[in-house]
């Protein structure tokens, strides 16, 4: 099966242990002045586009109302998190040097590389990679990069575990975004570079009979006496390469500082993944028979949701059936629906999104406290397991072996509790049987 090249690259990038890679580490245009210059920012609430693996923000939690980037998606009097940056977080300039900035992985390994520095920054640099059979992947950081990280995620967490179903109903009723119950992000920690280089290639374009060498080149140009950088990708067949950032900007990576652009684009992401309980997809349920139209949310619900067996009979009365009795026919393998009923549910359909080990260890979670609103994993959990050898990439695809780790290793705890092996890493959102609102509960939540 052939994956999207941004969704190749996504995977096997997660081996370098820094966070979620984005295939387009460059916001949209359209955001406001604040986000072009500054990118990303520590509090953003989004989702990973299933489209171009960009990050679609939202809106941020710790920015007032009139500096979001969407304030028609913030409610009048937003109160936003306190976050100051000289106590809160913590900035490394050179987290990644321009030496050590290429992560190459899978079937895509660096050869040999040639650096000529001018002002610890490569002004010329010839990088080789073979190419073998199999996905593969490769991130140039030329410039490197820096990264950025939220002491204090506790905050964090408890306005994810308090909002976390709110959010999810702002992207998808006030932002109009058809995303999975799994999609949203919580940013607390990115690395972010002046420029960058990327590239992936999957299994049906390579070859391990003819393994392939390719190139990637930095180099110079001059406009004006002013000098810049200038990247690119020796062209080869089945490696789809792109070079950072595009237009609009006037002279790329200039040398000259005051001409230069800012360190505005991210290439990892980390955070909290929020996955919500598909029960609260469920608003109301409506029947209409002959004798009325009546709701149940027991059994019947069930049934209509997960799909199990049952049969259904045609029964005689004349009065409208009730919730218990609903629940009462249906345990008996009886309904009293007669043939031209019809019924409405209103549910959120699965969409095709990017795989993000988060998602597996929430839906263990759900899978575990199936009464559970929503589950939260931060992004240090799936790297920690990577790390000490716990598990493999794949086997966050293999529920058997994801499950038998995370019982043997971790435990799910309520809200801010402590994990038993290492660190705090495991978070479940309020562990009770779900409300589901009614119609006059609905639109009264607001974050």
């Amino acid at each position: 099966m052939s994956f999207p090249s941004h969704e190749v690259y996504s995977r096997c990038l997660l081996g370098a242990h820094l966070g979620y890679p984005l295939w387009t580490p460059q916001l949209k245009t359209q955001l406001c002045e604040s986000y072009q210059l500054e990118g990303l920012k520590i509090g953003d609430v989004g989702i990973v586009s299933p489209k171009n693996g960009s990050f679609d923000v939202l809106f941020n939690i710790t920015l007032p109302r009139d500096e979001q980037p969407y304030p028609e998606l913030v409610r009048e009097g937003f109160t936003p998190v306190t976050l100051d940056r000289q106590r809160d977080l913590d900035t490394q300039p050179n987290a990644v040097s321009p030496t050590h900035g290429v992560f190459s992985r899978a079937s895509v390994q660096l050869v040999s590389a040639q650096v000529h520095n001018c002002d610890q920054r490569p002004s010329k640099a010839d990088y080789e990679f073979s190419l073998s059979m199999g996905d593969g992947a490769v991130l140039v950081l030329p410039e490197g990069a820096e990264s950025c990280d939220l002491h204090n995620e506790k905050t964090f967490l408890g306005e994810a575990i308090r909002r976390g179903v709110d959010w999810y109903e702002c992207a998808t009723e006030k932002a109009g975004r058809l995303i999975n119950n799994d999609s949203l992000y919580l940013i607390t920690g990115f690395h972010k570079a002046r420029s960058w280089s990327l590239g992936a290639t999957d299994q049906s374009c390579s070859s391990i009979q003819n393994p392939r060498s390719f190139k990637f080149e930095v180099g110079q140009i001059h406009n004006n006496s002013v000098t810049a950088r200038a990247y690119r990708w020796a062209a080869v067949q089945g490696f789809m390469g792109r070079v950072g950032p595009e237009s609009p900007y006037e002279i790329p990576n200039c040398i000259t500082d005051e001409r230069r652009r800012g360190v505005n684009q991210t290439v990892f992401v980390r955070g909290f993944r929020i996955t919500i309980n598909k029960i609260l997809f469920l608003k109301t349920v409506y029947v209409e028979t002959p004798q009325g139209t009546f709701g149940g949310l027991g059994t019947y619900v069930n049934n209509l949701l997960w799909g199990r067996p049952s049969e259904l009979t045609q029964s005689s009365g004349t009065h409208a059936a009730t919730d218990n009795e609903v629940d009462q026919d249906f345990s008996m393998h009886h309904s009293r629906l007669y043939t031209d009923t019809r019924m409405t549910i209103n549910r959120v359909p699965d969409i095709s999104q990017i795989f993000h080990p988060g998602d597996s260890i929430n839906q263990y979670m759900l899978k575990t406290e199936p009464h559970a609103k929503a589950a939260l994993t931060h992004d240090s959990l799936w790297i920690e397991m990577l790390q000490m050898g716990l598990l493999e990439l794949a086997d966050f695809s293999r529920e058997e072996r994801l499950e038998e780790v995370l019982s043997r290793n971790y435990r799910i705890i309520e809200e801010d509790g402590s994990a038993l092996c290492f660190v705090l890493l495991v978070w479940l959102l309020n562990v009770y049987r779900c409300h589901i609102p009614s119609r006059e509960d609905e639109g009264k939540r607001s974050w």
